[in-house]
């Protein structure tokens, strides 16, 4: 669940807390009417502005006091759609507006089963070969695809073109780089 704690600001410098968690969903409308609510019914009385002190299911993505409510709805929207490790990775190097989209792009897949980079993509590598077919590979590489797709994973990161990001507990998710 992506929420955030809106508070209004009069309240806040006059020394009371007056605000309350917000569910973010898909319709900013709804949240701005839920603002508006929380100024109207302000103890200060002249209530107009708003900060947001607090949030939770952002996956690791920091909030500022005076985030956009369209921002947070497309990061929640990518949130629901793709790993927050990803999200958070994607997010650091493009425009929200393209967050679901460059997600969408990039991740390849997560792998649970390896404790390292290099195996998780090894095993990234080995399902493509074994996927796309062996015709016109030599028996010898055949005969040991696991070394293939151990090398081929060590030159797909050392060159950038897939990025490892550590989950935790043995869990990489792939993401495509350059």
């Amino acid at each position: 669940m992506n929420a955030i704690y809106v508070a209004s600001l009069s309240d806040y410098n006059a020394g009371r807390l007056h605000g309350k968690w917000i569910n973010i969903g898909d319709d900013a409308e709804a949240v701005y009417d839920e603002i508006s609510g929380i100024l109207e019914t302000s103890p200060q009385g002249d209530a107009e502005e708003y900060a947001i002190h607090s949030f939770e299911g952002f996956g690791g993505i920091e909030v500022a006091e005076t985030e956009e409510i369209e921002d947070l709805i497309l990061i929640a929207e990518a949130l629901d759609n793709f790993p927050s490790a990803v999200v958070q990775h994607i997010y650091e190097t493009c425009e929200v507006e393209h967050l679901s989209e460059k997600c969408q792009e990039k991740y390849i897949r997560t792998t649970e089963f390896s404790v390292d980079p290099e195996s998780a993509v090894a095993e990234y590598a080995l399902d493509y070969l074994t996927d796309h077919g062996t015709k016109g590979v030599p028996q010898l590489w055949l005969d040991h695809i696991e070394a293939v797709a151990e090398s081929l994973a060590i030159h797909m990161i050392n060159s950038g073109s897939v990025i490892p990001l550590y989950a935790g507990a043995g869990t990489y998710h792939l993401v495509r780089g350059n």
